[in-house]
């Protein structure tokens, strides 16, 4: 159970979460809004068009996720013009709620790699 000793790479991402805790913890709240508001949206925009796939806020909540995702299995689409327009925005949202997370990585895993060939070297 002790792979950091045997990965530098995996130590490393672990050094991450522990220094950046606080922006890794921020942005996953900002997921969690963006996914409730967004799924709220939905559920009140499709529900009388689809109450199977969007009659409970939960059930808007999976498929929200799935749009930020943009993992879109593609078997509920909005139908509803506005439904399709809040489907959109949370597309770009989701890519930009990524972006978030992979720049506070990659930044943060680059120093420490550097800072640890500096080491080595």
């Amino acid at each position: 159970m002790k792979l950091t000793q045997y990965s530098p790479a995996l130590a490393i991402i672990v050094k991450v979460v522990r220094k950046e805790f606080r922006a890794i913890a921020s942005a996953t709240v900002i997921v969690l809004v963006v996914l409730v508001v967004s799924a709220t949206l939905i559920h009140n925009l499709e529900s009388n068009a689809q109450p199977e796939m969007f009659g409970t806020i939960p059930h808007a909540m999976w498929r929200a996720m799935e749009t930020l995702t943009t993992v879109g299995y593609g078997d509920a689409i909005p139908r509803t013009v506005l439904g399709r327009v809040v489907g959109a925005i949370v597309m770009f949202l989701g890519i930009g709620v990524f972006v978030m997370w992979t720049s506070i990585f990659a930044a943060v895993f680059l120093k420490e790699s550097r800072k640890r060939n500096f080491v080595v070297s």
